[in-house]
């Protein structure tokens, strides 16, 4: 969400960790899931919730506004030479849609992380009430909406367990500082359940996460 939150975010140092969403070492949903989600076992698969993510993407596709999102910036053309150095991980919804085509998402929050890149992306490149800027942000919004109406089922959600590679860890440095804080409190919550050493309350207000600390098990 780009408004202003109901509490204020705390600072948070992050000493190693992995891209969020996704914490590929927790087995367990997050609670961001739990309003929709569904009982394993129940008749919602994860190739329906994907057929709803197509139905979404489809939607933002022929969006009035999607212009700027189609297709891969042409920074190069556009002389944005600074562009590979601000954005790590681009990505556009004809990318989307290919892996979409090839079958790459194995379940509904690869597909989010995604397309909540491309909202983020224009969000940090361009500059906070410019026109691009508040594009991304209302339509980010919109996706949001959407894709919590999502039906997914627990026993699609499990990753596989690895550890975190060099990219991983740069994609969380962009990326933590772009969730809100309803999420960022949600993420902190996860870690602070699972490990009582990867989270470092330093105060109220300053927290420090640390991957290295975490089971990934």
């Amino acid at each position: 969400p780009h408004v202003p939150p109901a509490v204020p975010r705390p600072h948070v140092n992050v000493v190693d960790s992995l891209p969020f969403p996704g914490l590929h070492g927790l087995r367990s949903l997050p609670p961001a899931m739990a309003a929709h989600s569904v009982p394993p076992g129940s008749s919602v698969h994860k190739s329906e919730a994907l057929a709803q993510c197509q139905k979404i993407l489809t939607f933002f596709r022929n969006h009035k506004d999607a212009g700027p999102f189609l297709e891969p910036v042409r920074w190069k053309e556009w002389g944005l030479h600074d562009y590979p150095k601000v954005i790590k991980y681009p990505m556009d919804l004809s990318t989307v849609q290919a892996k979409m085509d090839r079958g790459e998402y194995n379940n509904p929050l690869e597909y989010e992380y995604d397309m909540m890149l491309v909202w983020n992306n224009c969000m940090t490149y361009n500059q906070d009430g410019s026109d691009y800027y508040l594009t991304a942000q209302n339509l980010r919004k919109i996706f949001q909406e959407k894709f919590k109406k999502i039906k997914i089922d627990p026993a699609d959600m499990k990753m596989e367990t690895r550890q975190p590679s060099l990219a991983d860890k740069k994609a969380f440095s962009q990326n933590i500082y772009l969730i809100g804080s309803e999420d960022l409190g949600k993420l902190v919550q996860i870690l602070d359940s699972r490990c009582d050493d990867c989270i470092k309350k330093i105060d109220p207000d300053d927290i420090e996460i640390d991957i290295d600390a975490i089971d990934p098990a």
